[in-house]
């Protein structure tokens, strides 16, 4: 009889959260130690991931609220890729006006945790970069350019 402790094997689902947040720790790495998933540090549930033996005499509870994050985490942020639409001249613009201002619309992305105006110009440029990105940062960027174009809208109509 044997009493050695089989530690969890992931599943497949459970590893690509584990790709999906160290492709955040990646490309978002000035926002990455604020990131928390249903209650647990990105970075915890990495360290997890990549090393559950090191959480045999952890708090039972501790332990199941980190299978509970990972698994709202693959329900939540494991999502199709995004089409990425062909670069305009009004992103060109756009692009342009960020890299030349510091404050330019910078209440957009100021409260977002994963993404800052880096991101809006690599994607406005179609960085190559942006291919490298996950599925569900490249969704939140395209909707922060979205708004930017938007409130960019407001205000050439109020200045018209």
């Amino acid at each position: 009889m044997t009493t050695e402790n089989k530690y969890h094997q992931f599943n497949e689902d459970e590893l690509k959260v584990l790709a999906y947040l160290k492709n955040m720790k990646q490309y978002a790495p000035d926002n990455f130690g604020y990131l928390i998933y249903h209650g647990v540090s990105a970075r915890e549930m990495i360290k997890f991931l990549e090393h559950p033996e090191k959480y045999g005499d952890f708090d039972f509870s501790f332990v199941c609220n980190l299978f509970t994050a990972i698994r709202k985490t693959y329900k939540n942020c494991i999502i199709e890729r995004p089409e990425v639409p062909v670069q305009t001249t009004e992103d060109k613009i756009i692009a342009s006006i960020l890299k030349t201002s510091n404050n330019a619309f910078k209440t957009l992305y100021a409260n977002e945790r994963m993404i800052n105006k880096s991101h809006l110009i690599a994607y406005l440029t179609r960085d190559e970069v942006i291919w490298n990105w996950n599925n569900r940062l490249l969704l939140v960027v395209q909707k922060k350019v979205e708004e930017l174009k938007a409130e960019m809208g407001r205000h050439f109509d109020i200045t018209g």
